[in-house]
């Protein structure tokens, strides 16, 4: 499913809760360690050898349940000598400036927070991008909440096994109230040289593929000749296809984006707001830009 083959999840209650986490075994080797309702403790088995244990982590809005969830860590910290990777939504913010609106912070609450992350002794690997991961509703008078309730954590040991890993937080779509967090452990990956055309099984998602094979092939031509033809019209057809799709869709991602990060900085105009629903609705509406997702998802 979705161009992956391996899969855990944790359990739920209801419509609350739960956490999947997805992998390709070609890639990694994963197994479950600990299964609990607000977190999954896993051994990640690179391909390259490295081994290294990551919690995806999807804390309760109750006190006490975290309280519970910290407990169950910081038992796994004082276990643990190998490099260690936390993420996912902790339902807590750190500090005065991880919240932007609604009622005056609570140092009490962010001093607690930071208590149980020094306790495990984790460090935060901060993140570009959007300084808050989650917007709360719109309220009267167009203000909302915005809190960064996202993060990811490490131990020194993954720190210096990935020096060069960072987080990069992406642009929140409406589904959601929350935006996606990217983590890259190897860093920004370095320009590739241009890979061999080859047929790709995400084409077939596109209907008028079909047609421009059948277009293009000539049963009274040589198989090569052929085959050289059909490199050339698969190029030309791409491009006026799935490549304008995308295309469309990183402008609108990177509009839905840059009002984003002009909210979260304290710009309060009425106008960014309306546009970017009008933007995330037409990123919504628009079937090829959905399609883009699947075919990058078979492509990954």
């Amino acid at each position: 499913m979705l161009g992956f083959n391996g899969f855990l999840a944790s359990d739920v209650s209801g419509y609350s809760g739960g956490i999947v986490v997805a992998w390709k075994e070609e890639v990694f080797n994963v197994d479950l360690c600990i299964k609990k309702f607000q977190f999954l403790h896993l051994i990640v088995r690179n391909a390259n050898g490295k081994e290294w244990f990551f919690t995806p982590v999807y804390a309760s809005p109750n006190e006490e349940n975290r309280r519970i969830m910290w407990k169950d860590l910081k038992r796994i910290a004082n276990s643990i000598s190998q490099p260690w990777m936390l993420a996912g939504d902790f339902n807590d913010i750190a500090c005065a400036a991880e919240k932007k609106g609604g009622a005056t912070v609570c140092m009490r609450k962010c001093n607690r927070f930071v208590e149980r992350i020094n306790a495990c002794k984790l460090l935060d690997l901060s993140g570009v991008g959007s300084k808050f991961t989650w917007r709360g509703p719109i309220y009267h008078g167009g203000g909302c909440i915005f809190e960064r309730l996202d993060r990811a954590l490490c131990n020194d040991c993954w720190r210096l096994e990935f020096p060069n890993a960072f987080v990069r937080v992406l642009t929140r779509l409406d589904f959601s109230d929350h935006h996606p967090i990217l983590i890259c452990p190897d860093g920004i990956p370095h320009s590739r040289v241009p890979r061999q055309f080859k047929f790709e099984s995400a084409w077939l998602l596109e209907n008028s593929y079909i047609d421009m094979l059948g277009n293009c092939w000539d049963s009274n031509t040589h198989i090569s000749d052929n085959l050289q033809k059909v490199q050339q019209e698969v190029k030309e057809w791409k491009f006026h296809t799935l490549d304008q799709i995308s295309r469309k869709k990183r402008e609108l991602m990177a509009r839905i984006g840059g009002i984003q990060r002009r909210l979260g900085n304290g710009v309060r105009i009425g106008g960014l707001v309306r546009l970017e629903r009008k933007l995330q609705v037409e990123l919504e509406k628009n079937p090829p830009t959905r399609r883009v997702d699947v075919v990058s998802t078979i492509k990954s």
